[in-house]
């Protein structure tokens, strides 16, 4: 598979952390999103000491969930 880069949403612990770094693992570079800034650099950081990249970035996918909802309405 052609390394690519992937945003993966709640990926600061659990699940979501441990695809992230599969996928780093892999040859990927990810884009860590979390609620939890903090928790979304902790991650970035276990990525990087396996030898991948990424980096970390603050997500509310509820607020974007809104945004899409009223897109269409404000076209």
């Amino acid at each position: 598979m052609d390394a690519k880069t992937i945003l993966i949403t709640g990926a600061g612990s659990g699940i979501g952390r441990g695809i992230a770094v599969d996928a780093a693992r892999k040859g990927h570079t990810i884009m860590v999103t979390d609620l939890d800034e903090k928790a979304a650099a902790q991650t970035v950081e276990q990525i990087r000491q396996t030898g991948g990249e990424g980096d970390a970035f603050r997500l509310d996918v509820i607020v974007c969930v809104v945004y899409l909802l009223k897109a269409p309405k404000m076209l």
